[in-house]
């Protein structure tokens, strides 16, 4: 220090000779001095702090120290007692504000009251001081707080040092000491890939590290290597991350993502299916090939409330005595249902739309394939829901088909139902090898029932025409009211020969409506007008039902009560054969 070279120049000169002293002091301080221009401030100073001697860097401390009195104070005190004084002197600029230290070093002359003084600027050092000591804590309350932890290991490869709030349930002292490779679960890295033995720096590295409860977090962590002055590895040091909540979550958005494709996929196989018919059939194949399934049933709840199969895709078992008994299980039950045989895994679910069970799904794969994953099990669950809606969807259609081609008080088919299948059986882009016979039956006296009994009755009265009309039908036969009091039949493979039978048995069956009728005189029955058709013949529709209707025409002129059956369809006139009663 430079006060231990004057200390050296004062001891040279003559012990206890103030003058020597003294005038060692200012020959250093002398223009030509080996101190005049040295940056340190150096001043000779009388007890009583006057300056007798300084260098010109003196002279700025002097001009910033005049107004503060602790350098006079401290040349006071060396002075009289004879011994080294210290001192600091923390100024403001009155311009910028900036604070200014000093740093102040009195060391008495032998032999007299003269002091050396020296003093320091040590504003900048106390900055980088105080910036560094800001900075070390600023790192350690980074360190405590984070939810990362850093970490430092030795030449050995154990830890040294680990954040003073531990990391994964350990505290820290639980891992100083310690190889990483404890906490490593067997076989994930070989000791040498582990980042906290990193030779080079690395960055973002994932590394399984065993929890203190005994479970497995995922750690992202990054390196740097530490070398000697020969650069020699002797550690690394680093910091890890807990990422196993964000791995978990980031897996679980994927595996959502991926149900959401495959049941839009099925979603989207049913909806393009424009027929009802087809639209289980659809979702069956899309559902077995969303869900990597070897077969796929689907089964809808029939009006008795047993579990048909509607729809199948790919290759059912042979036995399938293990999809009856799981069948059963998910009955009232909204979880799937499990099992497995000698060939195949089984899953099966129940269908329910609000709150009701209308069918089931089930699905199957060879039992060398893997079972249904959680994720899987899921997406089974929501195609479920959605094949749900679908089957109730098909449900409401039919319902809706049923009424648009049925009567809605007998369930008979309705007048435009009716002539559509007729079309069908006899229409020219349809050859029919057998005949048929159309029957118009229309009621008599109808009208008396309602007027003495009350619509009610008179609705009553239909429904029992409608049973006596079907019961007398063979299946294959058409059966509808047309509107009022009007009935139309046909009968399938039925010719002159036979249609007259058939009319006396309606007419026989009609008197069970005596019941019904308004007088005795009066009573409700049938009157029938009837016309075969005759294959080959070239006879239209039109034709064929105005020649039964005007059979009806002539038996409701006539007597009533009875049939009239109309002659063969000739090309070039139509005519009407006889009157007949029952």
């Amino acid at each position: 220090m430079l006060l231990n070279r004057f200390k050296g120049a004062v001891a040279s000169a003559a012990p206890g000779s103030k003058a020597d002293g003294e005038s060692a002091v200012r020959t250093l301080l002398s223009e030509n001095g080996a101190f005049a221009r040295d940056p340190a401030p150096v001043a000779l100073m009388r007890g009583d702090g006057t300056v007798l001697s300084a260098n010109e860097s003196f002279s700025l401390a002097a001009k910033q120290l005049k107004d503060d009195g602790t350098l006079v104070q401290l040349v006071r005190e060396a002075a009289s007692s004879g011994t080294l004084r210290h001192g600091t002197v923390e100024l403001t600029q009155s311009a910028s504000g900036d604070e200014i230290f000093w740093e102040l070093d009195v060391l008495p002359l032998p032999g007299g009251d003269t002091v050396l003084v020296q003093t320091h600027d040590v504003t900048r050092d106390r900055a980088l001081r105080d910036a560094l000591v800001d900075s070390r804590k600023r790192y350690k309350d980074l360190v405590e707080v984070s939810s990362d932890f850093v970490w430092e290991v030795d030449s050995g490869g154990n830890f040294v040092f680990v954040s003073p709030g531990g990391a994964l349930g350990y505290s820290a002292a639980e891992l100083v000491h310690h190889h990483p490779s404890e906490f490593v679960p067997g076989n994930h890295l070989d000791a040498g890939m582990l980042p906290f033995l990193a030779r080079e720096p690395v960055t973002d590295i994932d590394v399984r590290f065993r929890r203190a409860d005994g479970n497995t977090a995922l750690l992202i962590a990054s390196a740097t290597p530490m070398s000697d002055e020969k650069g020699d590895w002797v550690g690394a040091r680093g910091v890890c991350r807990d990422a196993t909540e964000d791995r978990e979550r980031d897996g679980a958005l994927a595996a959502a993502q991926h149900r959401e494709k495959l049941l839009a996929y099925v979603i989207r196989s049913v909806h393009d299916e424009i027929d009802p018919s087809r639209m289980l059939s659809a979702a069956a194949e899309a559902t077995g090939r969303a869900l990597s399934s070897a077969c796929c049933k689907i089964y809808r709840v029939s009006p008795s409330g047993n579990r048909v199969q509607a729809a199948e895709y790919g290759a059912a078992a042979s036995d399938d005595s293990m999809d009856e008994t799981l069948l059963a299980q998910t009955a009232g039950n909204s979880e799937p249902v499990m099992a497995a045989d000698a060939d195949r895994h089984l899953m099966v679910l129940a269908t329910t739309y609000r709150k009701r069970a209308n069918g089931a799904i089930s699905v199957t794969r060879k039992l060398s394939d893997a079972g249904w994953t959680g994720d899987e099990v899921v997406l089974a669950q929501e195609i479920a829901t959605q094949i749900a809606i679908a089957i109730e969807q098909i449900e409401y259609h039919t319902k809706l088909e049923k009424l648009s081609r049925t009567d809605e008080l007998t369930g008979l088919l309705n007048r435009r139902a009716f002539f559509e299948e007729l079309e069908a059986r006899i229409g020219h882009d349809r050859v029919s090898t057998s005949p048929g016979a159309l029957f118009f039956v229309d009621l008599d006296n109808f009208k008396l029932v309602n007027d003495v009994h009350g619509h009610h009755r008179g609705d009553e009265a239909l429904i029992a025409v409608s049973k006596i009309l079907t019961d007398n039908t063979r299946p294959g036969d058409l059966v509808s009211r047309f509107g009022g009091d009007e009935f139309a039949l046909w009968f399938d493979r039925t010719d002159d020969t036979s249609a007259a039978p058939r009319a006396l048995e309606l007419l026989s069956a009609a008197k069970a409506l005596d019941e019904f009728s308004g007088d005795e005189v009066r009573r409700l029955g049938f009157s029938v007008g009837i016309a075969v058709w005759i294959p080959g013949t070239g006879e239209s529709e039109a034709g064929l039902t105005g020649r039964a209707d005007e059979a009806m025409y002539e038996i409701k002129k006539g007597s009533k009560g009875g049939f009239v059956l109309a002659a063969p369809y000739d090309p070039d006139q139509s005519n009407v054969s006889g009157e007949a009663s029952a």
